[in-house]
């Protein structure tokens, strides 16, 4: 049984260990180190039955989540969020929505696999985010923090740094069931969701080739 969590702190490992788990991954998953995990259990295990197993990395079918999709909930939107007229207009000098080196190791340069992800990511978020706008509207400050940390972890699996944090300081008001400011950094979080979305509609597609030429070279 291999462990995931969110958690990164010290000690973390060694509970999940404690509690029976054989062994432990954190999120944001990273593919490599999933498949070196697996092959390393099935060896193992291997070794105790007496037995060889053939593995091979290459074969394995095996995709990294997104985050904690409710598969049973709402149509997802067709948009990624609908427009939020009081958020600023992010700056021409903003960094990329995207860590590109992270996102190339993490999916093993695959970018048509990438592109799949990112629509998931981006139909989900739009669902959450009206869900959040729910929480607020009701002062519901447990929903809030929950909304907010699922968004923190599936900005994370796909390299969203920006909307990661921004959600993981919304997570923190729910926590602290301080939300004077809440309604303010959902529209930074609005913001940023927007513009990884048009930079995925505009860009993408020239960064994944620039990429897929240097590996070539």
């Amino acid at each position: 049984i291999i462990a995931l969590t969110a958690n990164a702190l010290a000690g973390d490992k060694q509970k999940c260990l404690d509690a029976g788990m054989t062994d432990y991954l954190k999120k944001p998953l990273n593919r490599r180190e999933l498949m070196a995990t697996v092959e390393k259990q099935l060896a193992h295990a291997a070794e105790l039955l007496g037995a060889s197993v053939g593995w091979d990395p290459r074969a394995c079918e095996c995709r990294p989540t997104i985050g904690d999709v409710d598969h049973g909930g709402p149509a997802l939107a067709s948009s990624l969020v609908p427009p939020y007229t009081a958020a600023p207009e992010p700056r021409e000098e903003a960094a990329p929505p995207l860590d590109f080196d992270s996102l190339s190791e993490r999916f093993m340069g695959d970018w048509d696999f990438v592109q799949v992800i990112l629509d998931k990511f981006q139909q989900q978020v739009g669902v959450d985010l009206d869900q959040l706008e729910q929480s607020l509207i009701e002062h519901n400050a447990q929903q809030t923090a929950s909304l907010a940390h699922r968004i923190k972890g599936s900005a994370a699996n796909v390299s969203a740094i920006e909307i990661s944090r921004l959600a993981a300081e919304l997570e923190a008001m729910g926590r602290a069931a301080e939300l004077d400011d809440a309604s303010a950094h959902l529209g930074r979080i609005k913001a940023e969701c927007q513009r990884l979305d048009q930079f995925v509609q505009r860009d993408l597609s020239a960064v994944a080739a620039g990429f897929a030429q240097t590996e070539k070279s």
